[in-house]
């Protein structure tokens, strides 16, 4: 499988969507969430986190501005913790918040090249209640979809049309761990900040307070984080699963998060914890208990790390 630009593919993410409505809709979530919501206009989407006291990870989302309410496209696994938080202020802020997973069909298709947002418009159909915005779920330029749930072949067959691909789960998996692109839930969990798990990109530190964000503006404008997600390439032939420990000489420092058998390096490629000082390309660790030799590789992954043929 090639990582060039030219690859273009889609798949079906498993999210919900909701509808927050009230004239404070806004103001609940961009006290709530760790983006910047009262900057979006209409028609404009960013990576969100919902984080605990601490700044620690609990669900990501995108949030979508819409002209009279926001969208919320939640990655399942995170969808009751996020709906429920919320709901705990909405009636105080005369807001409300209705699921509206059903009424849709949600696509995300990357390797992109088209340089204008609108110039996708022609795939959506210019639909009223179809949405697109700029995502980046597997670390490729793309889009996702939100259209009208009767709308859901004609918007395939456009896709297919234009030479898109549907990926199956197990491809997902490969570019986003080659990305260097963090699953909550998988690679970040309650305990872990958002700046060890590469996901500064769901931050703003402009906006002022919201749930967690004490810890996260401390951490960026006074130091950094004693460990974070790095890429590790392991020797050819050995299998290491997730959860496995990783070891500087004898001392336990860390633990794998995702593991995959990586095309682009033709052995197998993991996501893991790893300390901060030690998060330099070429530096070597041991895996697993059998202690299989690992090395630290930038991420994400580019075509100089390919071997040669």
């Amino acid at each position: 499988m090639s990582m060039e630009m030219s690859f273009q593919g889609y798949f079906e993410p498993l999210a919900a969507i909701h509808r927050v409505t009230g004239e404070k809709a806004g103001h609940l979530l961009h006290g709530q969430l760790s983006n910047h919501i009262n900057g979006l206009k209409d028609g404009e989407a960013n990576y969100n986190l919902l984080l605990t006291q601490k700044g620690k990870v609990v669900a990501d989302l995108y949030v979508y501005r819409t002209e009279s309410d926001f969208l919320l496209i939640i990655d399942k696994p995170g969808e009751q913790k996020v709906i429920d938080h919320l709901k705990k202020f909405a009636p105080l802020s005369r807001v409300e918040i209705g699921d509206e997973t059903a009424k849709y069909f949600f696509v995300h298709a990357f390797g992109i090249k088209l340089p204008h947002k609108e110039g996708l418009l022609t795939l959506r159909g210019g639909e009223r209640g179809s949405y697109v915005y700029q995502s980046d779920r597997l670390g490729l330029p793309g889009y996702d979809f939100l259209i009208p749930a009767d709308k859901k072949e004609e918007l395939l067959a456009r896709l297919k049309q234009e030479n898109f691909s549907e990926i199956a789960p197990a491809t997902q998996e490969v570019l986003r761990v080659e990305q260097g692109i963090c699953k909550v839930g998988i690679d970040a969990t309650e305990e872990n900040l958002p700046q060890e798990a590469r996901l500064d990109r769901a931050l703003n530190f402009d906006k002022g307070c919201y749930l967690g964000q004490e810890t996260i503006a401390r951490l960026h404008f006074l130091g950094h984080v004693n460990r974070v997600l790095a890429g590790l390439k392991i020797e050819p032939n050995n299998a290491v699963e997730k959860k496995a420990p990783i070891f500087d000489g004898e001392k336990r420092v860390g633990k794998i998060t995702s593991s995959v058998f990586s095309p682009t390096l033709n052995t197998v490629f993991v996501l893991g914890y790893i300390p901060f000082a030690l998060n330099q390309a070429g530096r070597e660790f041991r895996v697993g208990e059998k202690k299989i030799g690992a090395r630290v590789v930038e991420l994400p992954l580019e075509s100089q790390d390919r071997p040669a043929a």
